[in-house]
């Protein structure tokens, strides 16, 4: 039963394939249930209800949809984030910062390891920096365990930029919704000299099926 659900959130993950990405605008944006974030606690919306109400999917947007699939809350809404920064992330749920530590002070986050593989639906994360240059960022393993693979040959399905930040102004749509090897967005994104832009995973069991 539990992997049949989890099949059914990562069917819903597919059906999103194609959706515009929009960068976050502290300046115009708010973490709202309709669009960008999608943080609400609340059953998931179709995908043709998202592209024909022109509404995006941010990079925690995207995680934030499957756990309304799965029927569980998003991180940091009514106050399931606990400590000095509960009021924070009730104001800012469901961002990277609010993913991070919901996990972490629940314990399910793992070292990404380089030389391991991971189950389909297990979740990639890079921490939140700042607004401008590193907004973090959360992507989902998308096939299944190969035991000839690494994670860098591994597919990953993610909401991601294709334009820079400081070129929003000049498109309406500044990514999608994709499937592609975790190596091209890794090394796109990776520090100079640093062997991985992703640092921690938490595996499907942990964030698809438990709140």
């Amino acid at each position: 039963m539990e992997q049949s659900n989890i099949t059914t959130i990562l069917e819903y993950a597919t059906s999103l394939i194609g959706a515009p990405f929009r960068w976050y605008d502290p300046e115009f944006d708010s973490f709202n249930g309709t669009d960008k974030f999608w943080c609400e606690n609340a059953p998931a919306p179709m995908p043709t209800d998202i592209i024909e109400n022109d509404k995006s999917i941010v990079c925690a947007g995207f995680p934030n949809l499957l756990r309304r699939k799965a029927g569980l809350s998003i991180p940091g809404l009514n106050g399931n984030i606990t400590g000095k920064y509960k009021e924070f992330f009730k104001t800012l749920p469901g961002g990277t910062g609010a993913w991070f530590l919901y996990l972490f002070q629940r314990k399910r986050l793992e070292k990404l390891d380089l030389k391991k593989r991971y189950p389909k639906g297990t979740l990639l994360l890079a921490r939140f920096k700042d607004n401008e240059t590193d907004q973090g960022h959360l992507a989902v393993v998308y096939d299944d365990i190969d035991n000839s693979k690494t994670i860098n040959d591994q597919l990953i399905i993610h909401a991601v930029p294709d334009i820079l930040y400081n070129d929003r102004d000049k498109h309406k749509n500044h990514g999608a919704v994709k499937a592609e090897l975790y190596s091209i967005s890794n090394n796109e994104f990776k520090y100079k000299g640093k062997k991985s832009y992703y640092t921690y995973v938490c595996l499907p069991e942990n964030w698809l099926l438990l709140d």
